[in-house]
């Protein structure tokens, strides 16, 4: 069983340990459709059997050695239009955690969820907003720790690969839940929303560097406060979705 001890107000401070699930963000949602949750509330496990990635892609995890969670956030001051403040605060709440123990690399968040150590995925963030009174944001985060082997996953790393440190997981995710609860408070703040777009913009990976959709170039541009990305070429600018195409990033 992990251990948790976030340095936080109650994000992480209810923490459900399972050993081995299906998937950490399945088992929360059902959670909170049966029950009232206390906000933070966190599930943990060791191994995930079926865990989600974005557009439907699976997670790939060893057992024991990373950091597979979710959590539960009610947003309640936040608009439905000012959602994807949540995948701000949470893509930067990750990027600073891997930046505190790889500080000597370029650690970036790749939109619309994923973190970057240089060219490498270290950790992947999967957000699902039950709408309703209150908002149920089911927080899902998957850090690659201390794996050493990506099998089939050359652009995959972990962190103790960039760190040439073996860590403990329970403090990497601890860690994060702190980070968590930090830049979720901003948006309780006048002007906070506004901050935390505008630091996520300023992590970008490739950010005004030229990418691939559909065999044309684009530069990135940046994202907007609803959570497009931003890119253009001589045709003009784009607005995308994260479910709506395909981007080569390398």
């Amino acid at each position: 069983m992990l251990n948790l001890n976030p340095q936080s107000l109650f994000v992480g401070q209810s923490v459900i340990f399972v050993q081995e699930i299906d998937s950490t963000n399945e088992y929360l949602k059902n959670l909170a459709k049966q029950r009232n949750l206390t906000e933070g509330t966190v599930v943990v496990t060791e191994f995930q059997s079926k865990g989600k990635g974005q557009r439907g892609n699976t997670w790939q995890s060893e057992a024991g050695v990373n950091g597979l969670f979710s959590c539960l956030l009610q947003p309640k001051g936040l608009r439905p239009d000012q959602l994807s403040a949540i995948s701000f605060l949470v893509g930067l709440a990750v990027r600073a955690v891997v930046q505190k123990y790889a500080p000597d690399k370029v650690v970036t968040v790749k939109w619309p969820n994923d973190i970057m150590v240089e060219n490498k995925k270290v950790a992947g963030i999967l957000i699902e907003n039950m709408l309703g009174e209150p908002v149920n944001s089911i927080i899902g985060i998957g850090m690659n720790i201390n794996q050493k082997v990506f099998n089939l996953l050359p652009d995959a790393t972990s962190m103790s690969l960039e760190s040439t440190d073996k860590l403990d997981v329970a403090s990497v995710i601890s860690d994060c839940l702190t980070f968590v609860e930090k830049y979720y408070l901003l948006t309780k703040r006048d002007g906070g929303v506004k901050q935390l777009w505008e630091l996520y913009v300023s992590q970008l990976y490739k950010h005004e560097e030229t990418v691939q959709i559909n065999g044309e170039g684009f530069k990135v541009i940046g994202v907007k406060e609803t959570g497009e990305l931003i890119v253009s070429n001589k045709k003009g600018e784009r607005l995308l979705q994260h479910k709506e195409v395909d981007i080569q990033w390398n």
